[in-house]
Parts: structure tokens; C-alpha cells; sequence
């Protein structure tokens, strides 16, 4: 969807991503997260539904997995690409500096293809006639093998990159649940991934306490002492299932199955150990916190934005908060 404002008047042009799923759907395999498996004569693996990345002048479409896709701005033609990275898995939201241009993302970087491993990597995007390379800046080994891990949000400062390493595990398949989430759910772990871009070194580091996923950072910043706050929307291993039909459809969702209170976690420059706190004073439940973007990064940012629960019995995010 594109709006444009010009002379008073609003207009707007839609255009379909031309993915072979919304090409010939019939013919599809498709086992995605929560839908599936479907039957098909060919693998349908595109859907990149998440995020708007612009950069260098092309504008891509993410998710986190590596199947993105770019579009013209302009006419919103799905144009050809491909994803240079070795891993099955990358951020739909990658953390990009305004400063220098520098786009970073996080990804298990094992053997190609593999979704178990010790291996974590940080890389820079590099966008290349109309593809997307990945130039591999840091690589640490977690203490444990992790199963498909992931960063859905990693978060950058002046002098870091910082990164929830979170994953999923097995869980009883004897529910209602379709897709990949029949068989696994979210690993609520206290891993964490922070690498240095003065030297590219990373540090593997624990949230000792804090156990959770992180769905979204809100803002990064550093301190006048070399800290790095961190500020998460805190979530429950539990939180992907209640985009099933079956719970939408209940009168309101049991809000503290799916949320962990917000945290302000710190990372120190030195050592493994991130302290966190909550957020507030009660909880409060939240997500998909934005900010203006000219405070980014910067310790006077006084303001995020996000939508919210009015009420314990509210049926899903009903109000905007400041």
C-alpha cells in the first residue's frame, strides 16, 4: 500500500507481492509457522509481511526468516532478489545506525541450513544490484545448542549491537495449533549477544532471573559510564499462539500468560552479566513501541509510543499510549 499527500488530497495504490504463493497457491507446499503443513508441488517459502526496510535506495520486505522481498517504491512491482546469508533464518527488523547508514542483523550461523547450533553471528547488510549480501562482522559460541535461533529485534548504539538470543523448543503436540507451532514454541531463555563495533568482538551474556522472549527492543542507549540500556517488551513462550483464530475469538486473552513484565535491562561494558528491573511500577501490556526516530540511540529520549490494554479484560490492544 502506498499513500500519497500532495495539494490536500490523499490517494493511495495497492499491489499484491507477486510471490509464488500469490501466484499459484493451489500448487503450493507450505508449512509455515502457524498454518499447515498444505500439500503442493512446490515449496512456497516467501512471505515477507513484517517490516518496510529502506536502504541504499531499494526498499525490501522483511520476516524473519531469509525468503525477503524487494519492491519498487515507486509502482510497488515485486522485483527479483535474493537473500546471500548463511543461515535459515535473519531479523525483520534489523538495527540500522542514522548516523553512519549501517544496517546490522543476527542470525545462527552454524552449518548452512542447519537449524541447531552453538554458532551466533552479527553481519552487515550489503545490498548489491538488486540483491542482499551479508558481510559476517562477529561470531561468538553460546554455552548450549539453540533450536531455529533468532533475534526478531536486535537493537544498536554508537558502539554496540545488542541481541536477545532467543529460539525455539519441543512442546507436546497434542493441541489445536497448526504449522510449525503444533510441534515447538518459543524458548524463554536469558541469553544474550552483544558485540562491540569499535573492535567486532561479541560477548555472550546471561540475564540471570530473566528468563523470557523478547518481542520488541524499544530504544538503545548508552550512559555517560559505558552501559547500555536496553528496554524490552517482555514476553511468554505462550505469546504466538494467541494469533490462532480460536483465541481471538474469546472475550479477552489471559493477558499474563502472554506478557512477562517490561524490562530496563543494563548491559556493563565489561563482564557477562545484564541486570534487568521492570519496567514499571504495575504491569502494563504493550507492544510495538516506536519512537522518534531523531532520538535514536540518545539517553535524552524521554518518550516511546506504543498501542496497549486498556484493561485486564480487554479484548486485545485497544488504546495508544505515550
Amino acid at each position: 500500500l502506498r499513500l500519497s499527500f500532495k495539494d490536500g488530497r490523499l490517494s493511495y495504490m495497492m499491489r499484491a507481492y507477486e510471490s509464488n504463493a500469490q501466484q499459484d497457491y493451489s500448487s503450493c507446499l507450505i508449512i509455515g509457522t502457524g498454518t499447515g503443513p498444505k500439500l503442493g508441488v512446490k515449496p512456497c517459502l516467501a512471505n515477507p509481511v513484517v517490516n518496510l526496510l529502506p536502504i541504499e535506495g531499494q526498499l525490501w520486505l522483511t520476516i524473519d526468516t531469509r525468503f525477503w522481498g524487494r519492491i519498487d517504491p515507486v509502482t510497488l512491482e515485486t522485483l527479483p532478489n535474493r537473500v546471500r546469508v548463511s543461515s535459515t533464518v535473519l531479523n525483520a527488523h534489523p538495527a540500522c545506525d542514522p548516523a553512519t547508514g549501517e544496517c546490522f542483523v543476527q542470525y545462527n550461523c552454524g552449518f548452512i541450513g542447519t537449524p541447531v547450533t552453538k554458532e551466533a553471528c552479527i553481519a552487515l547488510l550489503r545490498p548489491e544490484e538488486g540483491n542482499m549480501n551479508t558481510e559476517e562482522v562477529s561470531r561468538a559460541h553460546m554455552p548450549r545448542y539453540k533450536l531455529i535461533q533468532h533475534s526478531h529485534s536486535p537493537c544498536v548504539t554508537q558502539h554496540y549491537v545488542v541481541s536477545k538470543l532467543d529460539s525455539f523448543e519441543p512442546r507436546n503436540p497434542l493441541n489445536n495449533n497448526s504449522g510449525l507451532l503444533q510441534f515447538l514454541h518459543q524458548n524463554e531463555d536469558d541469553l544474550w549477544m552483544v558485540m562491540d563495533r569499535r573492535t567486532n568482538k561479541s560477548r555472550i551474556m546471561q540475564s540471570t532471573g530473566f528468563s523470557f522472549v523478547n518481542n520488541h527492543f524499544v530504544n538503545c542507549f548508552e550512559t555517560e559510564e559505558g552501559e547500555v540500556v536496553i528496554d524490552s517488551v517482555a514476553t511468554t513462550g505462550a505469546y504466538l499462539d494467541n494469533y490462532f483464530v480460536r483465541e481471538l475469538d474469546k472475550p479477552s486473552p489471559r493477558w499474563h500468560d502472554l506478557f512477562h513484565p517490561a524490562l530496563r535491562c543494563r548491559a556493563p561494558p565489561n563482564g557477562e552479566a545484564i541486570h534487568c528491573e521492570p519496567y514499571f511500577k504495575e504491569p502494563i501490556y504493550f507492544d510495538y513501541p516506536t519512537f522518534n526516530p531523531l532520538y535514536k540511540m540518545r539517553r535524552d529520549s524521554r518518550f516511546f509510543y506504543a498501542i496497549a490494554a486498556r484493561s485486564p479484560a480487554s479484548r486485545w490492544f485497544d488504546q495508544l499510549i505515550k
